[in-house]
């Protein structure tokens, strides 16, 4: 379905309205395109960020820390018109903390989560 509007970390007012509203979609940060057309949504809406991107790999990796410090969500997301809504039902983590990372790692018999091969005890977080 086509997207009216994205909105890229309402404020918690905001975001409440969208919660009683009850149609609108939470952002998973899960972006599927095509590189031919984010390349030109960046043309278009971020000119200093595209022109690095045609650099040479080594060359883009020297300048990196002269882009602007802007994601994609702000840089195009919040601005493309070409952009739709799959919506999908699923259990998503980005693994970004300890608590993720207990709940989804392996753990051998004795409860100890694994980590490269190495036991870690959790919360303790203590590294055999």
């Amino acid at each position: 379905m086509p997207i009216q509007q994205f909105v890229e970390k309402p404020d918690s007012q905001k975001a409440q309205e969208y919660l009683d509203a009850g149609n609108y979609y939470r952002n998973g940060g899960i972006f599927l395109f095509r590189i031919d057309t984010m390349k030109e949504e960046f043309k278009t809406f971020a000119p200093e960020i595209y022109e690095h991107m045609s650099l040479p790999f080594d060359e883009f990796v020297a300048t990196f820390s002269e882009l602007p410090k802007i994601s994609i969500d702000y840089a195009v997301m919040e601005k493309t018109k070409k952009s739709i809504l799959i919506p999908m039902d699923l259990e998503w983590s980005d693994l970004g903390n300890r608590d993720a990372l207990w709940k989804y790692g392996s753990k051998d018999d004795q409860g100890h989560l694994l980590v490269e091969g190495k036991k870690i005890s959790y919360p303790n977080i203590i590294v055999e």
